[in-house]
């Protein structure tokens, strides 16, 4: 605690702490009425997995034209200049590209379209839902990486957040964490591969390997189990829900709070 005083005042900070305990107490209740709430509807789970899979236009011929889509803009990407911008046009760009391609004349490739009112509700209540459950794990991963001798890290995006980024290039940076990059990874990770891998290996193993490449994509062990745990809700949002519209609002909202409470420990010092 002196350590933290020397940082910031009690005064200061209480606002920020106070924020961080709503937040935290708002995602236990919605966590808690989320599990005693009657289902919308009464289909076991591993039936509305596989309902959903069988629905989705999506073939693997899909995915392998768009990840040689990918590849390409990657080789050509090495020939350029070394920046996130660069990055994402080879990345997100190609990939949002290729989906968009493979996507024209499918019907609801990626569900229903609601309002984007019901789809935003749907996303918060989901979010909120599972925010406790992330910062458990995250907390008890921490703790044992600590207690295993490996240091902890955060993503390349965050330290570019955080030390790289000019006063100018942040606000783009914010953009795509809440924007390009939560509908790219939706649309390649929900949309075409969980479907994908759930008519290959089934509802729980489909769930889970897509969850495992996501984590992987993010490429940071600290990070790895909790990135885990959001994308099996991400996946059961998009089942449940139908509209991987909520996936995706649900994606942007942890984003925009994690750079929201990195901000705030920023501004006080505290990494």
């Amino acid at each position: 605690m002196d350590e933290l005083l020397e940082v910031a005042s009690l005064h200061e900070l209480w606002p920020f702490l106070l924020a961080v305990a709503v937040l935290w107490l708002v995602g236990v209740g919605s966590l808690v009425n989320f599990l005693i709430r009657p289902a919308a509807d009464s289909l076991p789970w591993k039936t509305a997995a596989t309902r959903f899979a069988v629905a989705s236009p999506w073939t693997g011929v899909d995915f392998l034209w768009i990840l040689g889509l990918f590849c390409a803009g990657q080789a050509l990407a090495w020939g350029m200049p070394e920046t996130i911008w660069w990055s994402v046009l080879s990345f997100q760009g190609i990939l949002l590209l290729g989906i968009y391609w493979r996507a024209r004349g499918k019907p609801a490739p990626f569900g229903r379209t609601p309002s984007f009112r019901w789809a935003l509700g749907q996303g918060l209540g989901w979010y909120l839902a599972v925010l406790p459950v992330i910062w458990f794990t995250a907390f008890a991963w921490s703790l044992l990486l600590v207690g295993l001798d490996h240091s902890l890290s955060f993503q390349t995006a965050i330290d570019l957040f955080i030390e790289g980024a000019s006063p100018s290039t942040r606000p783009l940076l914010v953009l795509f964490a809440i924007g390009v990059a939560p509908l790219a990874e939706e649309l390649l990770f929900r949309g075409i591969l969980l479907p994908l891998l759930i008519r290959r290996l089934g509802a729980v193993a489909g769930m889970v390997a897509t969850s495992l490449l996501f984590a992987l994509l993010h490429g940071n062990l600290p990070s790895a189990l909790p990135i885990f745990v959001l994308s099996l809700a991400l996946s059961w949002a998009y089942i449940r829900t139908g509209s991987l519209w909520v996936s995706v609002l649900m994606h942007a909202l942890f984003n925009a709070v994690s750079l929201a409470l990195l901000a705030g420990l920023i501004h006080f010092g505290l990494v």
